[in-house]
């Protein structure tokens, strides 16, 4: 979104469109967020334009504003330019900790980055039964099971190797998410029963997004591919983020942000990766190239997720509604 505590700025709009900077950016949040009555926001990085920012702090209460006045509950990863203003990822932390209905936390310790954290969704499974307490009282509670995973992963910040050059999950990320995974798996006889299907929310794509073709042919994906992807060197990453995510066994779908003019989503060996689109005026897009700014929307039921894209038009229209994992 790359907003800011002051106005903002507008990039890449049709001249006759009367932009205001953060004010468009939000409006738009509003507007998909009026129409689509979310249970869960996911800000997937650079929600703050941390080198336009004179106080971040600022801009964090600014950019969690909709959803907070609509007691929406929310979480976000970083990107690499949250922290180029005056706070770090771990101030930034601080500040969004206190925010209402966040849901971000900081991550083990022991774990590279900030933001290394899973939230679980759970589904009411039968009626309201009396529960005891510590305390002796006895309250009506439904019966629940944990139904979904969402896994929340740290890219870091741009690579010390210099300007372009991505920093990537490391492994101890990866240890991480497995050690996570095999925490929700149900051993019966001896033998690991199916987990809840899952869902990992990043910033930067990794290099398997440039896989569209297969066999010399091309892929069949569902939106646009407008930009190069980008992601660490793949010769540097070797597979290993893609591996994990396979090797876990629940992450059915991986989504992420950074690319502003990339939208599309496709099937490679049974995770689908997706773009989220960008939704942010304060930064570059094609809304003058008629490609309107857009944000992605994921419905989860049982363990179906379809998902679809609205688009900051005037009819704030639904594109590319697809189902992606059974």
């Amino acid at each position: 979104m790359h907003i800011t505590n002051g106005q903002g700025q507008c990039y890449d709009v049709p001249t006759e469109m009367v932009c205001m900077g953060n004010k468009n950016t939000l409006d738009f949040m509003v507007r998909l967020l009026e129409a689509e009555v979310p249970d869960l926001v996911v800000f997937t990085g650079d929600n703050v334009n941390g080198q336009s920012s004179s106080d971040v702090r600022a801009a964090i209460l600014r950019y969690s504003r909709p959803v907070v006045d609509r007691r929406i509950p929310w979480a976000m990863v970083y990107g690499d330019h949250d922290d180029e203003g005056d706070l770090t990822r771990e101030e930034m932390f601080q500040t969004i900790q206190e925010i209402p209905y966040a849901l971000t936390e900081k991550g083990p310790v022991d774990v590279s980055g900030v933001g290394n954290y899973v939230v679980k969704i759970y589904k009411n499974i039968s009626e309201e039964t009396w529960e005891e307490q510590s305390s002796g009282r006895q309250i009506r509670a439904p019966q629940q099971e944990h139904a979904f995973t969402l896994y929340f992963l740290d890219s870091h910040s741009q690579s010390n190797a210099g300007p372009g050059v991505y920093n990537h999950i490391n492994q101890d990320q990866l240890d991480w998410l497995l050690m996570a995974s095999r925490s929700f798996s149900v051993v019966k006889d001896g033998k690991e029963q199916s987990k809840p299907n899952a869902i990992a929310f990043v910033h930067a794509p990794i290099p398997e997004y440039n896989e569209l073709e297969l066999g010399g042919r091309p892929r069949a994906i569902m939106g646009d591919k407008r930009e190069t992807v980008s992601s660490a060197p793949s010769e540097v990453v070797q597979g290993k983020i893609f591996e994990t995510f396979r090797k876990a066994g629940d992450i059915k779908l991986a989504t992420c942000g950074k690319n502003h003019v990339n939208d599309y989503c496709f099937n490679l060996d049974g995770v689908a990766l997706c773009y989220g689109g960008g939704m942010g005026y304060g930064t570059y897009g094609a809304s003058h190239l008629n490609w309107p700014r857009r944000a992605r929307v994921f419905e989860l039921r049982d363990s179906t997720v379809t998902t679809w894209k609205r688009l900051d038009d005037d009819k704030l229209s639904m594109l590319h509604f697809e189902t992606l994992v059974f």
